[in-house]
């Protein structure tokens, strides 16, 4: 399973590293503007490989977690979608629900399931090196299905 996280801060990090721990076989991508950030994640081997250009990787993408702020999210869905996987599931961790998904939807093609969530969890410093794989341990995790969601997710 190929997995990208999109923003590579104290929750997409914490993604990474919680999902290495617990899905070893996954192999786990990520995009961020911050490539020094990438560089470190990969010689810290929280992730496989990462770039600053969503093309090396979004075509590739199995799972897509956006871990980036609500307004960046929908922007950057715009420019993915002509890229997605037919198939891949793609979820979130924004606290704002409904005018995400009302801007959302709209725009996803028939084959991309986008599955609403919203970890409660996290700390209140900022960046990778934040980052921590306990930090979901007994987490409530919010999901917000709509009806465009496929039952089997």
């Amino acid at each position: 399973m190929n997995i990208a996280i999109i923003g590579l801060g104290n929750i997409g990090g914490s993604f990474a590293l919680s999902i290495k721990e617990n899905i070893p076989d996954a192999n786990i991508y990520a995009i961020d503007i911050d490539t020094a950030v990438i560089q470190k994640a990969k010689t810290q081997h929280i992730i496989k490989d990462g770039s600053d250009d969503f093309k090396n990787i979004i075509p590739h993408a199995d799972l897509i977690i956006f871990a980036v702020y609500p307004k960046l999210l929908v922007h950057l869905l715009r420019d993915y979608i002509p890229h997605l996987k037919e198939g891949c599931i793609i979820t979130d961790v924004t606290g704002v629900k409904t005018s995400i998904i009302d801007k959302v939807e709209p725009l996803l093609p028939e084959h991309t399931d986008f599955v609403f969530g919203h970890p409660m969890a996290g700390r209140e410093n900022r960046g990778l090196e934040f980052s921590s794989r306990e930090v979901f341990i007994g987490a409530n995790y919010l999901i917000t299905p709509t009806p465009r969601n496929k039952k089997e997710y």
